[in-house]
């Protein structure tokens, strides 16, 4: 059973600088070319894909449309793609007003838990769950989610971390074997 795992392109809070995480930014322009473009290398992959699954943040549903409509596929939304919500009460805040309206959350971004947060162990639980539920489908999926997803699926089951992963990059696994296939975009740390 194949699984590909994409990352959804350029959103707006790439260009305003704020915090992402559950704030509900749509794509760029550049976003919808990057992700027609992953569209293309998935077609040259020439796997016939059961479904397309999406996080339900309009920067991962709308990148999710627009793979399944070259492809012709159906789109599920599921919360368990959606990304980590580690800026809690500053999600979607500008970074630099953050830091200056609320210096004592914002110190708490790096250093620790910002109230509103998903907690770690609530995120890793929420990632098991997507993997039993990929498994349980037994269909061959596309899973259109984010860089923290990413990164926590392929630490934690495929043992890879992630150095980079790139608007729009793909990655396909094999989940019978566990292993990696093919990769766009994504650079893992030696």
């Amino acid at each position: 059973m194949k699984l590909l795992l994409v990352r959804h392109g350029e959103s707006v809070d790439d260009l305003t600088d704020s915090y992402g995480g559950w704030a509900d930014f749509p794509l760029t322009p550049k976003g919808h070319a990057q992700l027609r473009e992953t569209s293309k290398k998935i077609s040259a992959l020439a796997i016939k894909f059961d479904e397309v699954w999406s996080s339900p943040l309009l920067r991962a549903s709308e990148s999710a449309r627009i793979i399944a409509n070259s492809q012709l596929l159906p789109v599920k939304e599921t919360v368990y793609l959606k990304e980590k919500n580690g800026y809690g009460l500053l999600s979607g805040m500008n970074k630099s007003n953050a830091e200056e309206l609320y210096p004592e959350l914002f110190a708490l971004v790096k250093d620790g838990y910002v109230p509103g947060a998903e907690t770690e162990e609530g995120f890793l639980e929420r990632v098991e769950k997507l993997l039993n539920n990929i498994t349980e489908s037994n269909k061959t999926l596309i899973c259109v989610t984010h860089g923290g997803v990413l990164s926590r699926l392929l630490k934690n089951y495929f043992n890879k971390e992630i150095e980079k992963a790139g608007d729009g990059c793909f990655i396909l696994i094999d989940l019978d074997d566990k292993t990696i296939e093919e990769t766009d975009g994504v650079k893992f740390k030696q």
